[in-house]
């Protein structure tokens, strides 16, 4: 129950839009006609040649990479009325959306459930990682609105070795939309006021984008009949030229206090990200690419009563990332990846529940200045073995402050036994 109160387009696009429409009409009856059979051909034609790069960080069909992938394109997401990432993801397979007790969205991939975090998967927005596994919570970024959506790729199964921490499950990309101009504001009937604009175009040999979306609701969505306030606000920029790209992307999510049973405090989740990456071609078979970020994360919750009196559960803190790696075509039937990535990573304040003694209230946890550096180094190898036969291995070394250093492995063999069945097997830790 969703009603558009205002919606703009760029006028130029639009005359262009007609102009192409006038033409087809005029050119209708030399045409062939083209039966519902051949156009249902060919949609599922164009969908099964659509290419992913999520699961291998190299081009290729996305029937013959290792795991499962599901791209959802944006334009049809609007148009069935899906409003966030997370509620597109329950028409991917085997992946189960919820609510837990305070209104943030969990996932949960093929009924293996995790404490946290969504069950041990990533989420990267335009390729880089938008929230952090200290904090337990990647709720916010999974409140994006399609409106920003271009497309989303998801991967049902491990992506650890090229992604690393927390990829194991899963592997969720976002990527924005680059192009058009549009202007949107509507209202729910929970309350809701919505906003988003988009801008792109070009300009002095720059490619630009920036959108913009915002919420504020009177009665979010929880269990039960608990209620509360929420204000959600989200912005990507993006600039390119040649084969750089830079970004500056931020999402926020704010619950107020929520009455009902059990009462609850509420709390302010946001991160934001300034990224940037490189990718130069030596060659048709060598190309290089690199890549850094800085991400910083907040977490606000409410008061905690302890012996020490009440005092408030947050997280601060920041990472810094960065690394590159080669691609390799040289060899036939091969496509070659190295990597290498460095991560640092500070906790200025993180503060949590520990158990009390018997009988007594619980007691604060508290962090600070904590610090940690992982060097880690990937590498894998595409080997076509038939056109129907593809076999990928892969590993990853991670050398972890906290944990110290491990191998981590992958194999995965996808034979195309005849039009339209695919099998997979794959081993990852």
């Amino acid at each position: 129950q969703r009603a558009a109160l205002g919606r703009w387009r760029d006028p130029v696009m639009t005359r262009q839009r007609c102009a192409l429409a006038c033409l087809l009409l005029a050119l209708a009856p030399v045409l062939p006609a083209q039966t519902e059979e051949d156009a249902a051909y060919a949609e599922l034609m164009a969908t099964l040649e659509q290419e992913t790069a999520i699961a291998t960080r190299t081009r290729m069909n996305r029937d013959f990479v290792p795991g499962m992938v599901s791209v959802l394109e944006g334009d049809a997401l609007v148009a069935t009325g899906v409003r966030t990432v997370w509620e597109a993801l329950a028409q991917v397979p085997g992946v189960q959306i919820e609510h837990d007790g305070r209104g943030n969205p969990t996932l949960t991939a093929r009924g293996i459930q995790f404490p946290f975090n969504s069950g041990s998967i990533q989420i990267l927005l335009n390729g880089f990682p938008i929230g952090r596994e200290d904090i337990g919570s990647n709720g916010a970024a999974l409140f994006l609105p399609v409106a920003h959506v271009e497309r989303i790729e998801f991967v049902r199964g491990p992506g650890s070795v090229l992604y690393g921490d927390y990829a194991f499950q899963g592997l969720l990309n976002i990527v924005t939309r680059q192009e058009g101009r549009v202007v949107e504001v509507g209202i729910d009937d929970h309350g809701a006021r919505e906003a988003h604009w988009l801008h792109a175009g070009e300009a002095a040999g720059w490619r630009y984008s920036g959108s913009f979306a915002a919420l504020d609701s009177s009665d979010v969505v929880l269990p039960g009949t608990r209620e509360a306030s929420e204000d959600r606000r989200s912005g990507i920029l993006q600039l390119a030229r040649g084969g750089l790209r830079l970004l500056a992307q931020g999402e926020m999510r704010d619950i107020g206090r929520i009455s009902g049973n059990p009462p609850d405090p509420g709390f302010e989740d946001s991160s934001w990200s300034l990224a940037g990456e490189y990718a130069h071609a030596f060659s048709d078979e060598l190309e290089l690419r690199t890549h850094a970020q800085y991400l910083d994360n907040r977490y606000y919750t409410g008061e905690l009563r302890t012996a020490q009196g009440s005092v408030d559960l947050v997280f601060e803190g920041n990472e810094l990332r960065g690394g590159g790696e080669l691609a390799w075509t040289g060899w036939a039937g091969q496509q070659w990846l190295a990597g290498i990535g460095y991560m640092h990573g500070d906790i200025d304040l993180a503060t949590f529940r520990g158990a009390g003694p018997p009988g007594l209230p619980p007691i604060l946890l508290r962090v600070t200045g904590e610090q940690r550096e992982v060097l880690s180094a990937y590498l894998q190898d595409q080997i076509a073995l038939h056109e129907r036969l593809q076999l990928t291995l892969g590993a990853r070394w991670d050398d972890n402050q906290d944990v110290g250093t491990r191998l981590t492995p992958r194999a995965s063999l996808v034979w195309q036994p005849a039009e339209g069945h695919v099998l997979k097997a794959q081993y990852a830790e």
